[in-house]
């Protein structure tokens, strides 16, 4: 099938779920990108938000001929309103080729920059795990997901020192409250 979006906004319908809404952002060079949001997904009082077309820009991997590209999905608190505009910045800088689109991507200062006292400060791109988001493939093209989790400045420099694998098992020994933007930080 041809790549299209709507395929990809209907996949997270399914699977994300939620009460659905989407946001659009636009950068100040006119990039655009739209932000589906699943309000009580995967719980309760807990929203999950994805870009919806980050996938029309190429991540320069291939997998079987086919162009690999991703989109950045994330879950927080209802009540931290502005996780959207986290969402889309982190997809600016991948559009805008200053980031890497990836496991183990940190987008630098990217919960900072809109919640200022939080006890996470940037956003570490993981494999999901919370939904059942398996790949789409279309004729010519791959897209996959990235889950951004919140990270803490003294996590951001366990990871620079220990790598990301790491990080990810101290986050499942400690269970981690993924949602919660001023969670302790677990190093």
């Amino acid at each position: 099938m041809e790549y299209d979006k709507k395929e990809i906004a209907r996949k997270l319908l399914d699977d994300v779920g939620g009460t659905p809404r989407v946001y659009a952002f636009k950068d100040e060079y006119g990039k655009e990108i739209d932000i589906f949001c699943g309000d009580d997904s995967p719980i309760e009082h807990v929203s999950s938000y994805s870009t919806v077309g980050l996938s029309d820009y190429t991540l320069n991997k291939k997998i079987d001929d086919k162009s690999l590209r991703a989109e950045i999905i994330g879950s927080t608190d209802s009540r931290n309103d502005l996780f959207p505009n986290i969402i889309s910045d982190c997809a600016f800088k991948v559009m805008d080729g200053s980031s890497p689109c990836m496991p183990g991507t940190v987008f630098l200062n990217a919960i900072d920059n809109y919640y200022l006292d939080s006890n996470m400060k940037h956003m570490l791109l993981t494999i999901p795990f919370l939904w059942e988001l398996h790949d789409l493939e279309f004729d010519h093209e791959y897209v996959t997901w990235l889950f951004a989790v919140p990270i803490s400045e003294s996590e951001y420099h366990f990871f620079v020192e220990n790598g990301y694998q790491k990080l990810e098992m101290l986050f499942e020994k400690n269970q981690i409250d993924i949602y919660d933007l001023n969670r302790s930080p677990v190093v």
